[in-house]
Parts: structure tokens; C-alpha cells; sequence
């Protein structure tokens, strides 16, 4: 990173990143909790909800909703990750920065971020999916359902999932990050004792989630489920598993994470409804 950081590590946000932000009917959050439990989740508009003031300033026309686990940890000063990703043309984007000012109510006001980290991400391992569609408008209604364990239809979700969103931190008051973790359905397993194992393949070598992990050990987690218009946030500790025989078991694997699920809520009616399921191609491995 040493020799590779300063040409795709940038400390303003370029104009392209500009123009593909504002492209995008939703936008993917990590931040820690006032309780300092990191969290993610996901923000819903029309395109053009996402603006660019200029290079250092990006607003989102749209707050977490009352019940999502992010709801209060939106204020001015607070560290936060943004992720925009565009499934048809396998783009990504990852804006690191501080909040700036706050504005609205929870369900319709917004707020801006100063950044203070944006990169982009190679297209690598990023499914098709039937996701949002620019005319796709949210349910406006959520409600949230505390998990006291993972079971039934969270089960469902996670096991038969491609794609879902990690958020990590270099620790409590640290800067977080958000990435996509995807691969075909099924890459992650549930193990006996009820931890979700992760694969990590070799992908383009920031080791942002695993450096984060390697600081501070305690990562947020999020699903969606379309078809149901929820969204699925966990949050807990993961242990990496460096090699060994859990490793050898997922194929193409380099490593593996060991997420041991500590809070969960399904965020009901959080999401944009889309009725047909994704068409899903076989699909590499994925790490970031």
C-alpha cells in the first residue's frame, strides 16, 4: 500500500466518483454505535439523492429511519462509511469522512459528509442482480424486530445470500469502513455453534476489513431482502481464521472469518420491494 495508496487513495472526492454517486437509488452506511457496536446499513432515493457539493463535501438527501440501528449515530463530528455500488455496471465506490451537518428529521430529512477518504473498487466478483431500480420507491413505514438469536428466516437469508455489507472500524472512536462481501449463493456457512464463517478470497489487497479486524474485532453486518422489503443488521465479533482445516473447506479460500453474532434486527418494510428473484450467474470468489 505503501507505493500504491497515494495513486487510489484520495483525500477529496473525485468528479467521476462525483457523477456515479449521483446515479444511485441507494447508498450502503457503516458507522459505530453510540453503544460503540459498528453497524451497517442501507439508504434508499431516487438518483440524485447523492450530491456532490464539491470534492470535499457529499449530502444524502436521506437519514437512517427511527428503528435502524444507525438511527442516532448520524450526528456532526461522527466518523461514517459510505458505499455506492451500481450492480449493472459492476462499479463501486467508498467515501470515508466525518459528518458534517445534519438536517431534517429522521425519515426525511439528510446530512453531509466531509471526506476525508475516497477509492474506488475494481468490479471483481460483483453478481447481477434484480436490485433497485432508479423508479423503485421505499416503503415508508419501517419498523424493527430485535432478534434475540438468529434463526428461521435469518437463517434463510444469510445462507442462501450472494451479497451483503461489512462494516469494520480501526476501533471504538476510529474511522469505519463499509465493503461489499459477495461470491455465489451459499459462500457463507453457519457453523454448530451458530457463528457465520466468511470466506475471504484474495481480491485487490487493501485489507481494509481485515486490518480493521486485526485493530479491533467487532464488525456490523447487513442483508437485503427485497423480495420481503427488510433489511437484516447484525453486529459481532469476528475472529480470523489465518488457515487450518476450516479454511481448507471453503474452496478458493486464503482465510475466513469467524462472525459470532452478538444484536440483530430485521428493519420491516426498510427497502424497496422487487417481486422476481435476481438472476445469478456462477460467479468467482470474492473478498473485497
Amino acid at each position: 500500500m505503501a507505493e500504491i495508496g497515494p495513486r487510489v487513495l484520495h483525500t477529496s472526492l473525485p468528479e467521476q466518483h462525483q457523477i456515479f454517486l449521483s446515479s444511485l437509488p441507494f447508498i450502503v452506511l457503516g458507522a459505530v454505535d453510540q453503544a460503540g457496536y459498528p453497524w451497517a446499513s442501507m439508504l434508499f432515493g431516487t438518483p440524485g439523492f447523492i450530491t456532490g457539493h464539491d470534492e470535499k463535501i457529499v449530502h444524502i438527501g436521506a437519514r437512517p429511519d427511527p428503528g435502524d440501528a444507525l438511527a442516532q449515530a448520524v450526528v456532526a463530528d461522527r466518523n461514517l462509511a459510505l458505499l455506492g455500488i451500481d450492480y449493472p455496471t459492476r462499479r463501486r465506490s467508498r467515501v470515508n469522512g466525518t459528518v458534517e451537518a445534519v438536517y431534517g428529521t429522521l425519515s426525511e430529512g439528510g446530512f453531509s459528509l466531509r471526506v476525508v477518504q475516497a477509492f474506488g473498487n475494481c468490479h471483481k466478483y460483483i453478481p447481477p442482480h434484480n436490485w433497485p431500480t432508479p423508479n423503485a420507491a421505499p416503503a415508508r413505514r419501517p419498523w424493527a424486530e430485535t432478534l434475540p438469536q438468529l434463526k428461521g428466516s435469518a437463517w434463510a437469508v444469510i445462507e442462501a445470500a450472494d451479497t451483503f455489507f461489512l462494516a469494520t472500524a480501526s476501533a471504538p472512536e476510529g474511522s469505519p469502513d463499509v465493503s461489499h462481501r459477495g461470491g455465489s449463493p451459499g459462500f457463507l456457512r453457519r457453523t454448530m455453534a451458530g457463528d457465520i464463517l466468511l470466506p475471504d478470497y484474495p481480491g485487490n489487497f487493501y485489507f481494509n476489513s481485515i486490518g480493521n479486524v486485526i485493530a479491533w474485532p467487532l464488525v456490523g453486518l447487513v442483508f437485503a431482502d427485497f423480495q420481503r422489503g427488510a433489511l437484516l443488521q447484525i453486529t459481532g465479533t469476528a475472529e480470523i481464521i489465518w488457515d487450518g482445516p476450516l479454511v481448507a473447506q471453503l474452496p478458493n479460500a486464503v482465510r475466513a472469518l469467524r462472525i459470532t453474532p452478538g444484536r440483530a434486527q430485521w428493519l420491516h418494510d426498510a427497502t424497496p420491494v422487487v417481486n422476481s428473484s435476481p438472476a445469478i450467474a456462477a460467479q468467482p470468489h470474492d473478498r473485497e
